[in-house]
């Protein structure tokens, strides 16, 4: 709205919109309270922070809209110290309340914001180990399908959704039942592999669970870096 102000006024006016906003508050009332119940947005940070030490958000702040689809993006706020993620998401009007449960539905649309987040996290961690990045995902075609790598100018840019995909898996598997987590995964896995080109997404994630699971308990997710990436630059 800061920018362009006088044709945004002008779009209002001759829109009506203000009245369609009032004539429809039960519609935008109800997918407020939707997004609020199954966006358990503290939960996910916490965690977040559990798994990544040292690395701190103040604030979490969501905004969404019926009219965005898919065309989903985060920024990043910080003024004096205070830092923010700022993220702009769909609604979960799409998603089939007689085909899945509550806490399904949570699942799958949790990972909207969630792989916004955990960027914050991820990307940070990832700064700190860019040598073994680059040997371990320099070969960008072999970890994403020939045609689709040069959306991802970068070893770094590759290796970091690969990431911020699989933890929030780790995380569905760590807060949520059996049945949610299976979905989630069965999703995550086909939006990955088949649908964005990284087709060995399910292997990785294999192997973050593996290792995740099977260290000591004190250990976080920011500690298997080194492993996670020795196995990608060792894998055929």
């Amino acid at each position: 709205m800061a920018q362009h102000p006088d044709q945004w006024a002008d779009f209002v006016r001759k829109s009506g919109f203000r009245k369609f906003y009032r004539d429809n508050q039960p519609f935008y009332q109800q997918n407020i309270r939707d997004v609020t119940r199954l966006l358990p947005v503290k939960q996910m940070q916490s965690w977040l922070e559990a798994q990544f030490p040292g690395i701190h958000y103040d604030g979490q702040r969501v905004v969404f809209s019926p009219l965005i689809n898919g065309a989903h993006s985060a920024q990043k706020l910080a003024d004096q110290g205070y830092r923010e993620s700022l993220m702009f998401i769909c609604d979960a009007k799409h998603y089939d309340r007689t085909k899945y449960s509550e806490s399904q539905i949570e699942g799958l649309y949790s990972g909207i914001v969630f792989t916004e987040i955990d960027h914050n996290f991820v990307n940070p961690t990832s700064d700190k180990s860019l040598s073994a990045i680059n040997e371990a995902f320099g070969n960008r075609e072999k970890w994403v399908r020939p045609g689709q790598a040069d959306r991802y100018g970068s070893a770094y840019e590759v290796f970091n959704e690969y990431m911020t995909h699989a933890v929030h898996l780790l995380y569905i598997r760590d807060l949520y039942p059996r049945d949610v987590y299976e979905l989630v995964r069965t999703r995550r896995v086909g939006l990955n592999g088949t649908q964005r080109g990284f087709y060995r997404f399910e292997a990785f994630l294999d192997k973050l669970q593996q290792l995740y699971e099977g260290e000591k308990s004190e250990q976080t997710v920011a500690d298997l870096y080194p492993a996670i990436l020795s196995w990608a630059q060792t894998t055929p």
